[in-house]
């Protein structure tokens, strides 16, 4: 009976491992800054800031700081995490001492800057997690290729409607 049990232990342990997941490989520093730019087709500037300011805002970003000599523009979107369900378990072990995640912020910082007759745009954006005492769980860079090529996407739109005098 014991030697039953241990090889259906092992078939499971077995079954559980090959379902586990493989880690990500880590992007090298070029492979992410080659996700994050974009070169345009014209070298307005003040236009391709202008439709990088407005997708973020479509995207539901507040900006916070916006530099047109620097090209530089700066937004986040906050949302609330908070699941119900873990805050009610983890104050009824913990107490006030409780900690789940409560609030996410997503960071975005954009570079605009001329790329001889064209103009080139740097996005990034980063994840921080802050728990229901507003302490950071966690934060890290976003790398996913879907976020910028949809960011990316947003912003042609944006220039091509601008171009044509549609706002």
């Amino acid at each position: 009976m014991k030697g039953l049990r241990a090889i259906c232990a092992l078939g499971i342990c077995t079954v559980l491992a090959s379902c586990a997941t493989q880690p990500k490989p880590e992007m090298t520093q070029l492979q992410i800054r080659n996700l994050q730019t974009k070169t345009y087709d014209t070298s307005n500037n003040k236009m391709v800031m202008k439709s990088v300011l407005n997708t973020l805002q479509d995207l539901g970003f507040s900006v916070t700081n916006a530099d047109a000599d620097l090209g530089l523009i700066e937004a986040k979107r906050d949302k609330d995490v908070e699941d119900k369900t873990q805050a009610f378990f983890a104050t009824l072990f913990a107490g006030a001492q409780a900690r789940y995640k409560k609030e996410e912020k997503v960071v975005a910082t954009v570079n605009v800057s001329p790329f001889g007759k064209r103009t080139k745009i740097r996005a990034s954006f980063s994840d921080k997690v802050l728990n229901n005492n507003g302490d950071v769980m966690s934060v890290h860079d976003i790398t996913d290729a879907k976020t910028y090529q949809k960011f990316f996407q947003e912003v042609q739109k944006g220039l091509f409607l601008q171009e044509q005098k549609v706002e």
